[in-house]
């Protein structure tokens, strides 16, 4: 498989600026999907990255709430919004931003053909692949609504790559969803040394489902089974962010 590296000049503070992108601007919630996540609060609790060096890889798990977020946001029709909603349940997407900053302050980015070549992904415990084909309005939608995410990375925006995965059972349901039980584990061979990193995302998210309690009180994360003071199992019931 062909890598393709492009390089980008002129373009200073490029390490905190990605920093920056994992702030992104809060936006009002989209739909009733996710009635009071914004897709900023969404991406913050799903970003992980990785640094070494002048070398930094940077990984967000998109799933189907953080788009319809975006919709809302972005002030979609209640026609597209419905489109939205129909096309995005089917896929669960992966954003990747694989970068090395030079001297000079310019960066080399990985090709999309060059990140899934180091990429191993685990949902629920059996292997994903990338999707080669997705439904062409697909194609035509994501670009516009990564907008957001892409913009909060300036100059580093044009080089995130968005990867679907498929996101169907045999029933025709979801197989991840922000709002119940599942994971996605992550490795990914980093730099030109090929050095292993791992990431896993756990669901439901905190900033879709809410915060729950332990017995005692404590506020827990709402992927959490157990309370981590007391060891007691963590309470259902959704309470506030």
């Amino acid at each position: 498989m062909t890598c393709y590296i492009r390089r980008v000049r002129g373009f200073t503070g490029l390490l905190p600026c990605l920093c920056l992108g994992l702030c992104l601007a809060a936006g009002p919630a989209a739909a009733a999907d996710t009635p009071t996540a914004s897709s900023s609060v969404i991406a913050q609790e799903t970003s992980h990255t990785h640094r070494s060096g002048q070398h930094v890889v940077s990984f967000w798990w998109l799933p189907f709430e953080y788009w319809m977020a975006v919709a809302g946001e972005l002030g979609k029709t209640p026609a597209q919004t419905t489109e939205i909603r129909s096309l995005f349940r089917s896929y669960t997407m992966i954003a990747v931003l694989d970068v090395e900053v030079r001297p000079d302050s310019s960066f080399d980015a990985l090709s999309t053909a060059e990140i899934v070549r180091r990429l191993e992904i685990d949902v629920n415990g059996q292997t994903f692949e990338v999707l080669q084909q997705v439904d062409p309005r697909i194609q035509q939608l994501a670009p516009d609504l990564a907008y957001l995410l892409r913009s909060s990375l300036s100059g580093l925006g044009s080089s995130l790559r968005v990867l679907p995965l498929p996101n169907l059972d045999k029933d025709g349901e979801p197989i991840l969803s922000a709002s119940k039980r599942g994971h996605i584990r992550l490795r990914y061979r980093a730099g030109s040394g090929g050095e292993e990193v791992e990431f896993w995302w756990h669901a439901p998210l905190t900033s879709v489902a809410g915060k729950r309690r332990c017995k005692s009180g404590e506020l827990a994360e709402a992927s959490w089974r157990f309370c981590p003071w007391d060891g007691t199992p963590v309470e259902d019931g959704r309470t506030a962010r």
